[in-house]
């Protein structure tokens, strides 16, 4: 174990016996956070917590997190784990440990889809205008309008093109030099606006109609219990988004992409029903989802880049720097045939 790590897991271990009045044994690694440590705890008396060591950048990690899940878990219940406690001097904060596993987009059953959507509906009856409802900030890479979308691609391509001809990466910097990466999501892009309909990008989504969103929520963020309910994890980019995008987010996630038709017809469907939304909307959000396929190509290109290869050896720090490099090209590459063939 990292010595930073075993420093925080004792002051969470100490904190934890003063909370439930019982000793908690040693650490045990949990695989699957991409950008933070995770780690089990298990009490004498069997009781199970999950201490999350997070990486330190200006995403405020820690505080979206801890602070959405403290209110989700008291308004929608087990949708979501139990914030217990946080120490932001040694950055982590410790959740219960929930049942279940998460399942490829593939391996999903029709039940387990519109369990998650109906999930997703539930998560969004919370609004800025909900009683007790915390001052959230907009979600990371949260958008309100077209041109706040435009603006993140924007901000997405600068940081590819800043980084990856001078890569230490020689795959990435070969890619960048024979793929005209700004020139093919701009002319993506225009062919995505086009299928929005009239009137999807006047203007921001008003604060009202705005919802709480983790910005992430897909398949390998939802574990699936013995029992066939499901648990929403991973909220550390938590805040307002337009609540079309998490739809559209989970539809076009490079986590969704083996998701059967029929069951990414059946998600939309279903979310739509439960929030009772007008066909205007449920077009608008059908349209959006292209616009997200883009998005996606620009959020790997970013991955290219040297700063998400720290987050990612934070998480994991034998990891191979070039096979994280030639993940990021192999994705980048398929969501752009993607797009295109999406687009027509």
């Amino acid at each position: 174990m990292i010595v930073h790590d075993t420093v925080a897991i004792n002051d969470a271990r100490l904190r934890l016996g003063a909370v439930f009045g019982c000793a908690f044994g040693e650490a045990e690694p949990v695989s699957g956070g991409r950008n933070n440590r995770l780690y089990r705890l298990v009490a004498a008396n069997g009781l199970a917590v999950l201490v999350k060591r997070y990486v330190r950048d200006d995403r405020r990690r820690l505080e979206r997190e801890f602070g959405a899940m403290r209110f989700l878990r008291a308004r929608v219940g087990a949708l979501v784990p139990a914030a217990i406690l946080s120490n932001p001097d040694f950055d982590y904060a410790v959740y219960s440990f929930e049942t279940g596993a998460t399942r490829t987009a593939r391996d999903l059953t029709l039940a387990e889809v519109e369990a998650m959507a109906r999930c997703a509906a539930e998560l969004h009856t919370v609004a800025p205008h909900t009683p007790g409802c915390p001052k959230f900030p907009p979600a990371v890479s949260a958008a309100f309008s077209i041109a706040e979308a435009f603006t993140l691609i924007e901000y997405r391509l600068t940081r590819f093109e800043a980084s990856a001809r001078a890569s230490s990466d020689a795959d990435v910097r070969a890619f960048a030099a024979r793929v005209p990466a700004r020139l093919l999501i701009g002319e993506l892009v225009s062919r995505a606006v086009k299928v929005l309909p009239p009137g999807a990008h006047e203007g921001a989504l008003p604060t009202e109609e705005r919802r709480l969103s983790n910005a992430d929520f897909a398949p390998h963020n939802i574990l699936v219990r013995p029992n066939g309910s499901v648990c929403s994890v991973d909220w550390e980019y938590a805040g307002w988004d337009d609540p079309a995008r998490l739809v559209a987010g989970f539809l076009a996630h490079v986590h969704s992409l083996g998701l059967p038709t029929e069951h990414a017809t059946r998600f939309q469907q279903l979310y739509a029903e439960l929030r009772g939304l007008p066909e205007a909307e449920v077009a608008r959000m059908a349209a959006l989802r292209l616009f997200v396929e883009v998005e996606w190509a620009t959020n790997h290109l970013e991955g290219m880049t040297e700063e998400r290869l720290r987050r990612y050896l934070h998480a994991r720090p034998d990891a191979d720097p070039h096979a994280y490099f030639a993940e990021q090209i192999a994705d980048c590459e398929r969501r752009l045939a993607r797009v295109q063939g999406l687009l027509g």
